[in-house]
């Protein structure tokens, strides 16, 4: 369901999601228009990004300022292709990755409250709390909204440590294995067994 934009095909894959649907209301960054040019400066500034569900929406992982602290942000192609029960796995592989892979103290996703599927997710995901409210942080339906940021700290970073978690950060490794490999091949060189 999640797989890391590694190559050309797939990077373009992700402009087509991030330019697709600008006046969307499941976007974490809320209606926006983004140019191609942007889309593919988004896709080099993250840390790592992920088509989900073939092509349905992309997560980019940001790294912020503080080390360990990511923050994730979703596009959706078409606000009815993702449900809460999609952006739940989706943003638990992400999630599983980024602390199977890196020193990780912090992940967390800043959204409109109008945003009933962000919502929907966040009441219902395990191990993830509300922080904080951004009064009038966002500008959708011809008015301005709270924004909330949804957060992943401490102890709850800990279930993704865990066997859960691990194997769908194997999933992804494996994926990124193959084609690594699949790339080798491709330019001849020797594939490690």
């Amino acid at each position: 369901m999640v797989n890391p934009v590694l190559d050309t095909a797939s990077a373009a894959a992700a402009v087509r999601v991030l330019v697709a649907n600008p006046g969307s209301l499941v976007t974490s960054r809320g209606p926006q228009w983004v140019e191609e040019d942007a889309a593919r400066a988004m896709l080099a500034d993250a840390a790592i990004s992920f088509l989900v569900d073939g092509d349905a929406a992309v997560v980019l992982a940001e790294r912020m300022q503080t080390p360990g602290h990511f923050r994730l942000s979703v596009a959706v192609a078409d606000d009815d292709s993702i449900t809460a029960a999609v952006l739940d796995v989706a943003l638990r592989d992400v999630s599983a990755f980024l602390v199977a892979s890196v020193d990780t103290v912090r992940i967390d996703l800043v959204f409109g409250v109008y945003n009933e599927r962000f919502v929907e997710w966040a009441l219902a995901a395990e191990g993830v709390r509300f922080e904080g409210v951004l009064s009038d942080a966002f500008y959708a339906g011809g008015r301005h909204w709270e924004g909330v940021i949804a957060a992943i700290t401490g102890d709850d970073l800990d279930e993704f440590r865990s066997g859960g978690a691990a194997s769908r950060e194997r999933r992804i490794v494996d994926r990124l294995r193959d084609r690594i490999r699949e790339d080798l091949r491709r330019h001849g060189a020797e594939v490690p067994g």
